[in-house]
């Protein structure tokens, strides 16, 4: 009975439902050295984000345990990776038409993700339902393939690409998401403030803001304001005057995001 309730809360999408506990397995069935939804003592990165590896390490032991066989919700099949493939890829969501389940090289824009981010906006609850969410890495595996054009088969290669998170002007920060790891090591010459003034640009010193950056994937700007007073402040990423920033594959960014390598990426904030 409690598995028949659960299928029909995700009918518009897709969870991980009723799980098996067999041996050496956590709640969703996933080895308990931490490969699964974080729990595990440690959690090792998985291969780089395919279909294959989405299907062997996700879609089959948590989502198909409802979404399988013909008489799978929505007609959500997820237990084989063909059968995923049809049924995510560039497939309007049951529970937000407007949506595209996977919409390949956009991340943001698919609905999949969201569920499983627990993101603002989804209907219904955090993916997989009833469960602990899947780890940062599981959710960077399927991030990865959507970035990179969710193929049917192989990684794709699409370079890594930036967008905004969140902005607060009051107190001054940005909050930036990588599509995947990037390099530390060559953040703080890639990344520059700027303050707006009576048409002056000027460039802040590295004590007037501060970078962090969190899984390697969001970088959080927080800026303190001058003395003098200032209309807009101004972010910039990977500006190939200056520096480029790296991912971990040493590929630089996609700051324009228009599927090729470099390329600046700017957010101005007016006050």
């Amino acid at each position: 009975m409690k598995r028949v309730s659960m299928c029909l809360l995700i009918a518009g999408l897709l969870a991980g439902c009723g799980a098996g506990s067999g041996e050496g397995l956590d709640e969703q069935g996933l080895p308990q050295s931490g490969n699964g939804n974080g729990n595990g003592g440690n959690d090792t990165p998985p291969e780089p984000g395919t279909l294959a590896q989405l299907q062997a390490d996700i879609f089959s032991p948590i989502c198909a345990q409802c979404h399988t066989g013909g008489a799978a919700p929505e007609g959500l099949r997820l237990d084989s990776e063909q059968s995923s493939y049809d049924s995510l890829v560039n497939q309007p969501s049951g529970q937000q038409p407007s949506l595209l389940r996977v919409a390949p090289g956009d991340p943001e824009a698919s609905y999949l993700l969201r569920k499983l981010e627990g993101a603002d906006g989804i209907d219904g609850g955090q993916m997989p339902l009833g469960m602990s969410p899947l780890s940062a890495t599981r959710i960077a595996q399927v991030r990865d393939w959507i970035e990179n054009g969710a193929p049917r088969e192989g990684v794709g290669e699409s370079p890594t690409s930036i967008a905004l998170q969140s902005h607060l002007s009051e107190p001054g920060v940005a909050t930036l998401r990588f599509s995947r790891p990037v390099s530390a090591e060559s953040l703080s010459d890639a990344v520059q403030v700027y303050f707006h003034n009576d048409g002056q640009r000027v460039l802040a010193s590295p004590e007037q803001y501060a970078l962090s950056l969190q899984d390697g994937q969001q970088l959080r700007v927080h800026w303190h304001r001058p003395d003098y007073p200032v209309t807009a402040v101004e972010v910039v990423v990977n500006d190939p005057a200056v520096a480029t920033l790296l991912d971990q594959q040493h590929r630089v960014l996609d700051g324009d995001r228009d599927r090729t390598e470099g390329g600046l990426f700017r957010h101005e904030i007016s006050f």
